[in-house]
């Protein structure tokens, strides 16, 4: 990808394109298997702590039913997606990392019953720490994208890429590489 114009804030994305998704439950897996389908020149990392799951997706009885996603998996699965339980390396390797991992209604404390328990977008978050990847916001319960300053500002060529995080709902975010 190049840039359109000298005055555009549009910059070239690093090549290869990576993708690491944490959580290969019933929203990472079957969206990761489609992107990767979609995208044959990037590749895609799912992973997961559940090591089953991780045999599961590998085999060809998948952990999850939805029609169609055998054959997706089948046609992308070895060429450009891959199943791993080895997190940490994924996410150095990779330039966008998704996190999709279970977010239960809160059973006890401020928010019980109505709340997103997010116990474990904590533990995922507390993952990429060793790496050193900067957020640009928090979670946001209320499920509507947040729009952090770093998007708004024009960039220029000069300045140098980060990993930062962007949250989008209670289902899924996006690690992405961006100016500062």
């Amino acid at each position: 990808m190049s840039v359109t114009s000298p005055n555009s804030p549009v910059l070239e994305y690093p090549t290869p394109t990576k993708i690491c998704c944490l959580g290969a439950g019933y929203v990472g897996g079957p969206t990761m298997a489609v992107m990767a389908l979609k995208c044959p020149d990037v590749k895609v990392i799912v992973t997961d702590l559940n090591e089953r799951r991780i045999a599961a997706w590998n085999s060809d009885n998948l952990p999850i039913y939805e029609p169609g996603l055998d054959e997706v998996v089948k046609e992308a699965r070895g060429r450009n997606l891959f199943f791993s339980t080895d997190i940490d390396a994924a996410i150095k390797e990779c330039t966008i990392i998704f996190v999709s991992v279970a977010t239960p209604t809160k059973t006890s404390g401020i928010g019980a019953g109505e709340a997103a328990d997010l116990t474990y977008w904590v533990r995922a978050l507390r993952r990429r720490q060793p790496h050193r990847l900067p957020l640009s916001h928090g979670p946001h319960e209320n499920n509507r994208p947040p729009w952090p300053h770093s998007l708004s500002r024009r960039h220029t060529r000069t300045r140098p890429i980060q990993r930062r995080a962007l949250f989008f709902s209670r289902f899924l975010a996006i690690v992405f590489l961006s100016p500062l």
